[in-house]
Formats: C-alpha cells, sequence, structure tokens
C-alpha cells in the first residue's frame, strides 16, 4: 500500500502578524464567561469593592448567557451589578470573540464618567485586556477605542451620529429605560448598527437597566415573541420548594405597618413565610439557600406575550433549549442580597404605600418591577358619589370636622383664577372646602391695577381660608407674572408655582428655587398622586360640588397610542380645560412640601400639627392687635409655617 507524505513549507507574512490578528486566528476551547471573569477581570477604584472580581453562584449564569443567547436583557434594582455584568459581557467578547462593538449609555455626562472610571481602567490595568492596546492615547478614547484586534466606541443614547458611528457585532445598552426617544428610537439605531453582524448570524446584544414604566422602550424589548423571561429561585429549607424570594411573603409581626418599629426591633419585627409549607425562612437560611440559585420561567399571561412555568428538578436542574429562543432576560430583585434584610424590604415598603411617586420608585429600584400607570379617563359621575355630608356654598356651608390643615392651589388665567381651597386630617383623608372661579379678566383696564386685583382676592378667597391655612401655591407658568409676584408679595402664605419640564420620580414633588422666589414643583407626578386619591376612600366633596369642577378635575389622564413605527406608548393627556385639577396639583404640592403625608399618619404628628397651627392663631391675633395700636408699617412677607427664614428648613418642624 502506497504512503503519501506532505510536507507543508513555513508561512512567513510579511508584515509580521500582530497580536490581535493572531489571537483572532488561533483556535481556542470556549471559556465560560463566569470563569474569564474569575480568572482575569479586576475591580478599578469605581465599584463598591475594587479588587479580584470573584462571581456570586447567581450570577455565574447571568454572565455565560452570552455565549447562548444573541440577545440578554437584565432586568435588575439599581445597586445590584446588573452594569458591571454587562461591562463584563463587552470585556470578554474583545478578548475572546475579537468583534467590534459599541457601549450604549443614557447621556453624554454618564458616557464621560463610565469611560474614565471603568472602560478605560479596565483596558489599561487588566493584563488580558491590556495586551490588545498600542499604548497609544489617541487610540483609547470615547468616540475611538482602536485596539489591536477590534474596534470599539463609546455612545450616548441622546446622539444619533454617535450611535451610527460604525457597524458594531456586540452592542452594550446601560439603563435603557432611561433613553428618551426623540426622531430616532436608540434600540433600533443600535439594531442597525448590527446589520452585517446580524446577516452573518454572529451579533451579540446585551441590555440593562432598573425597570420604568410599561410600555416603556425597554419594556418593550422585553416583552416580544421569543423572549423568555426568568428569575432567581431558591429551595425551602423546610419543605424543599423551589420558590422566588418576593416582598409579598414578608409578615409584619408587629401588627404596626410602621417603618420605625420594623427598624427598631429588626429581625425580631418580620418573618418570611415560605409559599408552600408557611414556615419561616430565617436571614440565615436564606444566605444559605441563596448559594443554589437556580433560573427559571414562570408564567405569564398577558395580552401580547405568554410563557409557561419552567419546571426544575429535584437536583436543581431546568430542560431549556438556547436554541428555541431569541432572547432571555433574567429578572431579580433586591431580596437575592443577603444585605438587605427582610424587615428593610418592608419598612420601605410601608414607607411607600401612602405615595404613588414613592412606591413607584420602590416598585422599579427595589422590586424590579416595570410600574402599571393608570390609563383613560376618570368618571365624573362616580366622582359625584364621594359628595355627601357637607356644603361649601350658602347658609349651610360648613368646614368638615376632621379638618386639621388646609391648603389653597390657584390657577392663573387670563380671564382671572380659578381655585380650590382643601383641606387634610388624620391618616391624609381630605375634603375639598371650596372651589370658585375669581373673575378678573386682564382685558378690563380695573384690573390692570394690582391693588384692585388684591382687594378682590380679599373679598372672594380670603373669607374662606380658615385660620389654620399657611401654605398656599399660584400658578405663575406663563400667565400675569407680576399680579401673581404681587399676590405673592401681599399674602404671607402664598408661593408662586412654576412647573418642572421633565420629571424625576426619585427627587422630591417641589422644592424652592435656589435662583429666584417661586418653587419648582413636577406637575404630573402630583397629578398621578391626585388621580389615586380620587379614587380612594379619603377623597370627599361637598354636596353641592360644581359641575365645571367635576368636569375639569378628570381632564388629566394616560392614553395609549401607537408611534410612527406601529409600536405603543403611553402619553400624557392634559385638556384645554383642566384648571380645577391643577388647583389640586397645587394643594398637594402644598402638602406635600408640609410633610403631611408623614405626619398625619400619627397621633404624635397630628398633635404637633394642631400645636403648632394654634401657636400660629395666637400670635396672628396678638400682631394684629398690636398692629391696630401702632402706625402702619410696610408688610413683610411670611415663609410660612416658619421656624427659619427658609421655608426648606421650617417645613420639618412637626414632621421629625
Amino acid at each position: 500500500m502506497n504512503k503519501t507524505s506532505w510536507t507543508f513549507p513555513n508561512v512567513v507574512h510579511d508584515p509580521a502578524l500582530t497580536i490581535g490578528e493572531k489571537a483572532s486566528m488561533r483556535m481556542r476551547e470556549a471559556t465560560p464567561v463566569d470563569d474569564w471573569a474569575e480568572k482575569y477581570f479586576v475591580l478599578s477604584k469605581a465599584y463598591v469593592n475594587p479588587g479580584k472580581y470573584i462571581p456570586h453562584q447567581w450570577q455565574r449564569e447571568v454572565l455565560d448567557s452570552v455565549r447562548h443567547y444573541n440577545q440578554v436583557y437584565l432586568q435588575a434594582p439599581v445597586q445590584t451589578g446588573k452594569s458591571l455584568l454587562g461591562e463584563i459581557m463587552a470585556m470578554y467578547a474583545i478578548d475572546t470573540w475579537s468583534l467590534n462593538g459599541m457601549f450604549v449609555y443614557a447621556n453624554e455626562k454618564t458616557v464621560k464618567k463610565v469611560f474614565k472610571f471603568r472602560i478605560r481602567e479596565a483596558i489599561t490595568s487588566i493584563p488580558q485586556l491590556s495586551q490588545y492596546w498600542s499604548g497609544r492615547e489617541d487610540d483609547l478614547t470615547i468616540s475611538n477605542l482602536e485596539l489591536r484586534n477590534c474596534l470599539w466606541g463609546v455612545a450616548s443614547a441622546e446622539n444619533k451620529n454617535d450611535l451610527a458611528s460604525f457597524p458594531a457585532g456586540f452592542v452594550y445598552g446601560s439603563e435603557v429605560s432611561k433613553y428618551r426617544p426623540k426622531d430616532f428610537n436608540p434600540i433600533d439605531m443600535m439594531r442597525g448598527r448590527q446589520q452585517a453582524y446580524l446577516e452573518r448570524g454572529i451579533y451579540k446584544r446585551v441590555l440593562e437597566s432598573s425597570p420604568l414604566d410599561e410600555g416603556d422602550i425597554f419594556h418593550q424589548e422585553i416583552y416580544k415573541s421569543g423572549t423568555i423571561i426568568v428569575t432567581p429561585h431558591v429551595r425551602c429549607p423546610h419543605c424543599h420548594d423551589w420558590q422566588e424570594l418576593t416582598d409579598g411573603q414578608i409578615i409584619d409581626m408587629t401588627g404596626t405597618k410602621d417603618s420605625g418599629a420594623l427598624r427598631r426591633k429588626k429581625e425580631a419585627s418580620v418573618q418570611y413565610e415560605c409559599i408552600e409549607c408557611h414556615q419561616e425562612i430565617t436571614e440565615k437560611q436564606r444566605v444559605r439557600i441563596l448559594n443554589k440559585v437556580v433560573w427559571a420561567a414562570q408564567e405569564i399571561d398577558q395580552v401580547g406575550f405568554k410563557q409557561k412555568a419552567e419546571l426544575i428538578s429535584p437536583t436543581g436542574t431546568v430542560e431549556r433549549d438556547p436554541k428555541d429562543y431569541e432572547a432571555i432576560c433574567f429578572n431579580w430583585n433586591r431580596l437575592i442580597t443577603p444585605a438587605y434584610k427582610f424587615y428593610e424590604c418592608l419598612a420601605r415598603f410601608f414607607e411607600s404605600r401612602r405615595s404613588t411617586r414613592k412606591l413607584r420608585v420602590y416598585t422599579n429600584e427595589d422590586m424590579a418591577r416595570f410600574w402599571k400607570t393608570k390609563k383613560g379617563k376618570q368618571s365624573g359621575d362616580d366622582l359625584k358619589d364621594k359628595a355627601t355630608g357637607y356644603y361649601q356654598h350658602g347658609d349651610q356651608a360648613s368646614v368638615p370636622e376632621g379638618v386639621i390643615v388646609t391648603t389653597v392651589g390657584i390657577d392663573t388665567q387670563d380671564t382671572g383664577f380659578y381655585y380650590v381651597v382643601r383641606g387634610y386630617g388624620p391618616n391624609m383623608e381630605t375634603w375639598l372646602i371650596k372651589e370658585d372661579f375669581i373673575e378678573c379678566s386682564k382685558k378690563r383696564e380695573i384690573y390692570k391695577n394690582k391693588d384692585e386685583v388684591l382687594r378682590l382676592f380679599e373679598r372672594e378667597l380670603l373669607p374662606y381660608v380658615t385660620d389654620t391655612i399657611r401654605f398656599g401655591f399660584i400658578d405663575r407658568g406663563g400667565h400675569r407674572a407680576d399680579i401673581v409676584d404681587y399676590l405673592v408679595e401681599k399674602i404671607p402664605w402664598l408661593h408662586a408655582y412654576i412647573g418642572a419640564t421633565r420629571i424625576n420620580p426619585k427627587e422630591d414633588f417641589v422644592k424652592e428655587s435656589t435662583t429666584a422666589a417661586h418653587f419648582m414643583g413636577q406637575t404630573q407626578l402630583l397629578s398621578e398622586e391626585v388621580a389615586d386619591y380620587m379614587e380612594g376612600e379619603k377623597w370627599h366633596l361637598p354636596i353641592d360640588v360644581g359641575d365645571e369642577y367635576l368636569k375639569q378635575v378628570i381632564a388629566q389622564y394616560y392614553i395609549d397610542e401607537e408611534d410612527k413605527d406601529g409600536q405603543p406608548v403611553r402619553r400624557w393627556v392634559c385638556e384645554h380645560e383642566d384648571h380645577m385639577r391643577d388647583c389640586e396639583n397645587y394643594n398637594f404640592a402644598a402638602a406635600f412640601f408640609l410633610h403631611l403625608d408623614k405626619s398625619l399618619y400619627s397621633a404624635d404628628g397630628v398633635g404637633r400639627v394642631k400645636k403648632y397651627f394654634a401657636l400660629r392663631k395666637d400670635k396672628a391675633e396678638s400682631q394684629k392687635v398690636k398692629a391696630a395700636a401702632e402706625p402702619k408699617k410696610e408688610r413683610v412677607k411670611e415663609t410660612a409655617p416658619a421656624q427659619t427664614r427658609s421655608p426648606m428648613g421650617s417645613r420639618r418642624r412637626w414632621s421629625k
């Protein structure tokens, strides 16, 4: 039998291959991402615990998922490592796949910060990555990460040119729910950068964010056919049932529903109950069972998206073929972190349940759930059913017995001023005391005189303001600013209000401007609070409430629409005649600024409020007597309730 031998010549490349070219041609065994991270990745000083990275057990499958799925989504609370996991996947792609790529962040400020302290630091200081850097500073910039084996960029989701820079096989998007599409959709732009790689079937896309609203850009991306959503499951130490740790299983053992009591008694104040056997899972047991987390899908049955629950075997395995899915979403809440105690979780929930804004932040940032915004216009007829027990006009007019504090909200128009006087009692129960319209068109010569407008207020509004009132807001957003400023100067408890152009649920509803003599308020968020109160049992109206009030107070709401690409979007609607709703928004701004939402929920707080206003009334009466006996002096503006000259400091007097 003849044998043939072959002799292969030595091939010499001229010029010689670079390190990156050799690396891209080398056949290597695919290293799991979690093993790669544990072996090579080092956390810079920008992270909470700088130094060698050791992944938690629950993070390992999350990290390695990028090898098996083309699209990976991380839906998680703030400060639980989701951005770290996404950036590690990107660094792994640089070293292992030599793919061109792109980091995308919500805005320019974040781009600069992350590039300096995380991306640049990793490439220059981690040997496994620094081998691909030429050492030239020009090759390591935000717009141009030119490595020996691939090309990367760092982009802002606000900048269309950044996103259209070059083809990218790997795209990592951070805090996607914060992306605000304008004339373009950032995720569509990312998808476009990957088109050439899509055709070759070698693309990867990793998106992470703490969730915000149902229907937002991140929610739309996750809830598509072809995605599987998985959550972390642990095994009960008693019955061995696999289950997810949720806030719904934490029981208040104090019976107070008071966050302060829970934090004082700590672990003794709560009990976490197994969903199956109802036995207690202690904090020590939680630490142990979190060392064996299994990611599995739960059943979801909603319009536009359905998935079946996955079965977890007794040994902790799940039968799932990645080829059956286009994307996987890992969704975890803060209870996956042992440092976040059961009692702290329940305390935060109790703190948040009195305010839609706070509950929204808790839902998004602790439980990592999308916020379901109420949509559609409320019913005026339903509101009229709340009109019982007292009157606002005529001989029968009265202030309900439960009222402790009253506020005023005034909406400014060219034709006059709409106003609502609202009272508050224990547990933030609230009554409409008086609603009306002060007609004084600016076209009339008499009302160009500021003193005439003031006299009109003194005659038509001030008699209905009880002695307890010490705070109110009047709209200064676009009408008759000079008149508003004069009224604010002359009426001690009245303050100018301007609506903020952008909303941020993390910030206060209203805060004093540091540059001008007015307050800035988040009117849309306040209006959502008003909507919730109007549907509850604590919102009361007088029997003779006006039809115009009922029409206008429901004139702000959400509706669902489709954008130009046919995707569902949620839009906030303000009808033209919505003045009474704005008056209520300003009233709630005053209530929240005074911390009534905290003070009125405890007997001590109610007592402090009553005592405070009793003292204010006595002081006002004594000043009135003194003023009558002295020569007339210039009126001094009162920043009530006043402990110092700063309303920001004074409002804490009874709320501590």
